[in-house]
């Protein structure tokens, strides 16, 4: 498969789940917020928002799969400068969290912005180097 019909596929699938799970986060967080349910509904609910990233997960993987040795890698690195940057961010604002009274964030948010940081890296490369994807 050509990298670039690799990449259409994975957007095709990242761009809907990404909404998805807004959407259901917004909607869930409203909903617990102003109803209580009894156990297991509230569990099942509370989660729901995840569900989305599993999708995520699989067209990673198989963009990964159906994509050429260039482009693997450049994915790799740019998912790995995002995991990477997420990572030091959390860690960074947890000692300002617990230590100096900094605003909680929810865990259930480092995640999207681990996606944020590798389309940031993304871009740094658009900007840096240029266009990256072959024809």
């Amino acid at each position: 498969m050509k990298p670039k019909d690799a990449a259409k596929r994975y957007m095709a699938v990242f761009i809907p789940a990404i909404i998805i799970y807004v959407l259901l986060l917004v909607g869930v967080v409203a909903l617990l917020n102003s109803t209580r349910f009894e156990q297991p509904m509230q569990s099942i609910l509370a989660v729901s928002p995840a569900l989305p990233m599993f999708i995520i997960w699989w067209a990673m993987m198989r963009f990964l799969r159906e994509s050429d040795e260039f482009m693997r890698s450049q994915f790799a690195r740019h998912l790995l400068a995002g995991l990477s940057i997420m990572a030091l961010a959390a860690f960074l604002y947890g000692f300002g969290e617990e230590l100096a009274g900094w605003p909680h964030i929810p865990l259930y948010m480092c995640l999207p912005f681990a996606f944020f940081f590798m389309g940031m890296s993304q871009f740094w490369d658009y900007l840096t180097v240029g266009r990256l994807d072959a024809e």
